[in-house]
């Protein structure tokens, strides 16, 4: 009886702790539906897949490339002819043929993936969330509609122009440049027009065109119901964004809203040893070590011009280094001794061995992420996108260089390879980098999965998303605000100037007199104007909200000061024009006042800025009242005003 009632705690205690029963605790279920991408995109979705699985969730992923067979609780689900090759044929044709291909076919193809039998099979499943790819897969928003389920947005090309856009993440192309503009800081007057004019051209084209066509394909093929909002509203409705990205490694650094997940790198690994015959090709090269070239996956070798690969074959049997050159044929006329082909490589265990010398790379997102965790220098040849970008980036950076491809030659070729090898500068700034990237307070893997799980646990998360996606954009920067201001500061303007036209003497004193209204009103105009610059300025800092800007504000306020004595000047100056034909008393009047208008300004500023001088030398806040300073402006005022009345008065009864 006591060994059958130990065994029953004993089976309880298990199901408590595995969580079986009726109260289990039931993975995550996740879809990830990235149906249209390229092979080196799939590795970044293959990492993040299984940094969900290794923790716990069971993912199930859309993707047009043979299952990887990578984990069990990571399902593959194929959808063929949605590959990005197929839109690229050749793309050393231009640097715009296969991007422009591609953009006018993303409608088509993105409903003709969703419409497959395999995609419209997951309806009848249950999914936590859904992580979509940026790229031109928006239609499967129907999917996240039918379902009812929170969604991601996933960039393997790390932050981007439009994803900026969609999450309502601050875009400052004034400094972050856009995304296809050459990468450098600071930017100048033309490059920042371009950028911003890139940046909203971009947000422009892909809402009003390229969703909204998408939109209309898929609505007339009946895959996005009638009740669904368009996928325009829908995609500013994600929780999150995962992206490619180390925010430590960002030069310049930028800001990213907290529902902008950075997880750069989390496909990258540690090497494993090479294959057994290329190991042995490799320890072959000595200690010239060897070089690696590799065009990545959405480039065919083979299409590009005869005088380039002449020009590589050269310069490759020239060097006294072996080169691993990534090719798509078996074979090769004039191949050099120390170069060896191949159409599959581990590039990530080629990048961590020790006898590696030099990557030589197109400079896609996920390469030069590779190169970086690696710590290894890079010579690009950027072919298309933003690869140009990644590349200007890193020999800005100073662990590469970059060669494009019309200026490519035996000289230019071999000045690069060495220049690169040769400067140990770039060396250690590419392992400084790669230490950098790997110093994490989190895994990408962990960051990934904790913030996905957040969604499933707090429902979508809306508190996480940024107030600017329900915004105009006019109320986003403040235009409208601005507008407003610079209108009302141009009416005050027209109204004095035609004041001034108008009130122009004819000889009475009457007309005479009405000089001192538009000067008057002006002068009071820019005392009252300088008072409330100078009192919030004030509130500001005694309030501590800008204590790193006090000095700054000093300056502001001698800067003001100056210009108002220069203008009280200039008016004094117009009044004594007036005087020299009037001579009225009136005038006289008139010019006096302005006078006590210019000292009580003076005043006023000296007054606020003895008092704004504290935080700039001490700690402590300013001690002298606001109420104060206006008491005594007002006070003096007054008595100024009535000593320089009297005597004016008296003239004006005789």
């Amino acid at each position: 009886m006591q060994v059958a009632v130990a065994l029953g705690v004993v089976v309880a205690c298990v199901l408590v702790a595995t969580g079986s029963g009726e109260n289990a605790t039931q993975p995550n279920r996740i879809l990830f539906l990235a149906p249209i991408s390229s092979k080196s995109h799939k590795n970044f979705y293959i990492g993040l897949a299984e940094g969900l699985a290794d923790r716990g969730s069971q993912v199930t992923l859309v993707s047009p490339f043979r299952p990887s067979k990578i984990r069990e609780n990571v399902r593959e689900i194929l959808v063929p002819g949605a590959s990005l090759h197929n839109y690229i044929p050749n793309l050393f044709k231009g640097k715009t043929t296969g991007p422009m291909a591609l953009m006018s076919a993303a409608p088509t193809l993105c409903s003709e993936a969703l419409g497959k039998e395999e995609v419209q099979a997951l309806l009848k499943e249950e999914f936590d969330v859904v992580l979509i790819s940026v790229f031109i897969s928006h239609c499967f928003l129907s999917i996240v509609h039918k379902m009812q389920v929170p969604f991601i947005w996933v960039s393997p090309a790390g932050p981007l122009s439009v994803t900026d856009h969609m999450i309502g993440n601050p875009a400052f192309p004034s400094f972050t440049g856009f995304t296809l503009l050459e990468a450098k800081h600071p930017l100048s007057f033309t490059e920042r027009a371009i950028s911003a004019f890139g940046d909203t051209f971009s947000a422009v084209m892909m809402n009003n065109y390229i969703v909204s066509w998408m939109d209309d394909v898929c609505r007339s093929r009946g895959l996005c119901p009638d009740d669904m909002p368009s996928l325009v509203e829908m995609q500013f409705g994600a929780s999150l964004c995962i992206q490619n990205h180390v925010r430590t490694l960002d030069n310049p650094a930028r800001p990213l809203v907290p529902n902008a997940v950075s997880v750069g790198g989390i496909h990258c690994r540690p090497a494993q040893p090479l294959p057994q015959d290329l190991e042995e090709w490799v320890q072959g090269a000595g200690e010239d070590g060897f070089i690696f070239f590799s065009l990545g996956s959405a480039v065919v070798p083979s299409d590009m011009p005869e005088e380039y690969r002449q020009v590589l074959v050269k310069v490759f049997g020239s060097l006294k280094q072996r080169v691993l050159w990534k090719w798509d044929q078996e074979d090769m006329p004039d191949l050099p001794p120390n170069v060896r082909l191949g159409k599959w490589l581990p590039q990530q265990d080629i990048l961590g061995h020790a006898s590696l010398r030099l990557f030589m790379t197109h400079g896609g997102q996920l390469s030069t992420m590779e190169s970086t965790y690696h710590g290894i220098p890079v010579l690009g040849f950027p072919v298309m996108g933003d690869q140009h970008t990644n590349m200007v980036q890193v020999a800005r950076e100073g662990w590469g260089k970059v060669i494009f491809w019309d200026q490519l030659s035996e000289e230019v070729l071999t000045e690069g390879i060495r220049s690169v090898m040769d400067d140990q500068s770039m060396r250690q700034e590419a392992k400084r980098r790669s230490r950098v990237m790997k110093d994490q307070p989190q895994p990408a893997g962990e960051v990934a999965s904790y913030w996905v799980n957040y969604v499933i646990r707090h429902k979508g998360a809306p508190h996480l998303r940024s107030p600017v996606v329900a915004m105009a954009w006019y109320q986003v920067y403040n235009v409208d605000v601005w507008m407003t201001a610079a209108a009302v500061a141009i009416g005050i303007t027209y109204l004095l100037v035609k004041l001034l036209a108008e009130a122009r003497p004819q000889g009475s004193f009457a007309s005479r007199s009405s000089v001192a209204t538009p000067l008057a009103l002006l002068a009071l105009f820019l005392l009252v104007l300088g008072g409330l610059l100078f009192y919030f300025t004030r509130l500001l800092v005694l309030g501590g909200l800008l204590p790193l800007l006090d000095c700054l504000f000093v300056l502001a306020n001698l800067l003001v000061l100056a210009d108002l004595l220069v203008l009280v000047d200039l008016l004094g100056f117009a009044n004594l024009l007036v005087l020299a034909d009037l001579l009225g008393f009136a005038n006289l009047l008139v010019l006096a006042n302005l006078l006590v208008l210019a000292d009580l300004l003076m005043l006023a500023n000296l007054l606020v800025l003895a008092d704004l001088l504290g935080p700039c030398t001490s700690s402590h806040k300013p001690d002298f009242p606001d109420w104060l300073v206006f008491v005594l402006i007002a006070v003096l005022a007054s008595c100024y005003g009535l000593h320089v009345a009297r005597p004016c008065d008296h003239q004006l009864s005789n």
